[in-house]
Formats: structure tokens, sequence, C-alpha cells
């Protein structure tokens, strides 16, 4: 019983590769466009770096994170009491009229080294078509593609540590489309598979997605839309996060080995909108629904239980800027169904703690950000969640560095 096998996974590619053509069929046909060009000429360099204080861990020390009702994996790591290095990026971008090469050093926690998190190459196919190949996120969400400190909370969306490993990255191809001089771009990415929801194994097939992306502005007025969908397969797939190499302080002798086995599908909106009222000062919104969806099965060592999950995710945030000041309150809540038959079934709910005994996961805050300077960002937040089965209160002071400069 698998949906995504490789019959599934030929007639996704070639749906990407007629909805990207398409596009620039009746493209020729309407308003003369280009896709947008990132990139500036020559060679560009991006620093970021995030530091934060919280005054609470989401989990002591030694303890693995466990979200009740879900089952996670990638770097969905927990928050920790105290002061951390959150993210500190470096990317070095080399483009020509025609082609460009991007490659990103990346550390996600005070845990992490730096590690290259992308290396790719791309080229214009057309005025209007271009292909990345290499080492890429995906970029069937734009809020897959950035990082806390490119947002307005230093804390990571629920969305993504629950649905995708904090951020879906992996070795693949993508081809995308604008029309209406990149009013609307359409595209299509082929992954290697092997990043969390799905895992690197030979059994299992290549996951893709399609997606769409709306860009309209006006002279006041700023509004962002899009839709995507998401296929992989999991074979034997494990908590990754935690191991014998990367223990992140937890005793690894402790987790229980259980494997996920089957099919995987996320399908999910996302929006922004935002109006300059007068003078300087912007009021908007945006967010997030998703609904994943996975059938199969799970196991230990031992026992046996077939599985099937049904669970949505939704996120808004409202927002305020005047001047250096900006104002956020953001809620974010996940909905979750599991099903497990076999005579194992209840044990294994147990060990995955699978069980979210009613209570649904979410997160509310409200934040204040003071753009010191042009390169420093100065936050202030308190949050309040249900992410462990009982209740938290959180309190955050961060800051925000980055920088960019181009030499041709």
């Amino acid at each position: 019983m698998t949906l995504v096998n490789h019959r599934t996974f030929l007639a996704g590619i070639g749906a990407i590769f007629s909805l990207v053509l398409t596009a620039g069929e009746l493209h020729a046909h309407g308003l003369p466009a280009k896709t947008k060009q990132v990139f500036h000429p020559g060679l560009s360099l991006q620093a970021s770096f995030q530091a934060s204080y919280r005054n609470q861990s989401l989990v002591e020390n030694e303890q693995r994170w466990l979200l009740p009702g879900r089952l996670l994996g990638g770097e969905a790591l927990p928050l920790q009491r105290g002061f951390s290095v959150d993210e500190a990026f470096l990317t070095a971008i080399y483009a020509t009229d025609q082609a460009y090469a991007v490659a990103k050093l990346g550390q996600h926690s005070s845990e992490h080294g730096l590690a290259l998190e992308h290396v790719y190459v791309g080229t214009f196919l057309t005025e209007n078509i271009n292909v990345d190949i290499g080492k890429l996120n995906g970029e069937f969400s734009p809020f897959n593609t950035i990082h806390s400190s490119q947002m307005r909370s230093a804390s990571p969306l629920l969305l993504y540590d629950s649905f995708f490993g904090r951020q879906f990255n992996d070795d693949g191809l993508r081809l995308k489309s604008s029309w209406f001089d990149g009013a609307l771009i359409v595209g299509g990415e082929a992954w290697r598979g092997s990043h969390f929801p799905a895992n690197d194994s030979e059994s299992t097939d290549l996951a893709w997605d399609l997606f769409a992306h709306l860009y309209v502005s006006a002279e006041a007025l700023e509004l962002r839309g899009g839709a995507y969908t998401f296929k992989a397969e999991a074979d034997r797939r494990i908590d990754d996060r935690y191991d014998a190499t990367h223990s992140h302080g937890v005793n690894t002798s402790n987790i229980p080995n259980l494997y996920f086995t089957g099919d995987i599908e996320v399908v999910g909106v996302h929006g922004l909108l935002s109006a300059n009222l007068f003078d300087d000062l912007w009021l908007g919104a945006q967010g997030e629904w998703a609904s994943y969806k996975s059938e199969g099965s799970l196991r230990d060592e031992l026992r046996l239980a077939a599985y099937r999950a049904s669970h949505k995710a939704m996120w808004v945030e409202l927002f305020a800027v005047a001047g250096v000041h900006q104002v956020s309150v953001r809620y974010e809540t996940l909905k979750l169904k599991n099903e497990l038959w076999g005579l194992a079934a209840a044990t294994l709910v147990e060990l995955a703690q699978l069980d979210s005994a009613g209570k649904d996961p979410y997160r509310q805050s409200v934040g204040y950000g003071f753009q010191w300077k042009p390169e420093l960002l100065l936050r202030l937040e308190w949050e309040r969640h249900l992410l462990t089965g009982h209740q938290q209160d959180l309190t955050t002071a961060s800051m925000v560095w980055q920088f960019e400069t181009q030499a041709k």
C-alpha cells in the first residue's frame, strides 16, 4: 500500500516539466516577463547571526523533546535556558547574467558546528525559466527558505518543526518559471529523499513537490500568497535527532528504536498582506495552513502496527512596523489524529507518545523589536506554549545581526 511509488514519482516529474513549460508558453502570449534575477552580478557575501537568552528550557537537560502526538526528526531540537547562539550563516554567491553558484555555511544551535547547508548552481534556460541543481532548501513555501533570524520571533515555526524537521533541505533539482513580470511563479522540485520527513534509504523513492507563488504590490499595499503539494516516502525512518555521534547531551541508550515506513503527503497554503497606512507605519498579517497525511507502519525491534496519521498545522501573525519599532502577535497550533491497529498498537503508542490526551499543541507569543542599526535588530518576546504535554511560559531576549557586501 504505497502512494508514492515509481509510477507516481515519474508522474510528478512529468507534472513539474509540464507545469513549468506551459507557463512559458502561456507567458509568450501574455504580458512580457522575465524571471527576477535574485542575485547581483559578481561576487556577493551575506552573513547573519542570532543570539538569544531564554529564562526557561523546553525540556530539562539530558531529556529529548517529544511532541505528544507527533513523530519528530531532522533538526527539530528543543530551545534551552540561558544564552545560546541560535543561528549563524555565511553565504557566498557568484552570479553572471545567465548563471549563478551559491554556497552557504550554517550553524543551527550552540551544539552544532558550521556545516555546508547549501551548495548549488543554477542557470536560465529561457528568459523566464531557470533551473537549480545541488543541495537546496525547498522553495515550495517561502517560510521554508528563511530562518527565525529573518522573522519577528526567535522561536522556529511549529509547523516546520513538526512536518519538515525545522527546514527541508536535500539534494535535488528545481525548475521554475515566471509569469507577468514575476507576479506569478510556478515550479517543481525533485529530491533525493534523504531528509525528514523522508529518510536516506536505498528502497525509498525520490521526494517531489509542486508550487505556485503570487506577488502583487502597489505603492501602499503588498500581497503575497501561494500553495504547494509535497510527497515523499520513508523506509524504517527513525528519530535521527539523537544518536551516538550527535546526542545533544541526551542519554541515547534509553531511547527506544522506533521505525516508520510509509507514504507522506503535505498540502499547504500561505499568505501575507501588508498596508502602508501613513508615513512609515505598516500594518500586516501573514500565516500558513498545512495538512500532513501519512500511512504505513510503525515498529520497534519486536513489534509492528499499522499506522495512519492525519495532522493539521496553522499559524497566523499580526504585525505593525513604525520606523525602527515593530510589534507582533503570533498564534500557532496543531490538530493531531493518529490511528494504529494490531496487537502491539497500544504499546507502540505509549513508546512513541502518540497520544496527545486531547491536548492540541499550541504556542502564542507577543514580541517587540527595535532596529537599533540597519544591520542590528534587538528583540524581546513572551510566549506561552503547550509543546511537552504541560503548559509553559517563556521569555526570550535576542539579537540579530545581518550583513551583506557585494564585490564586482
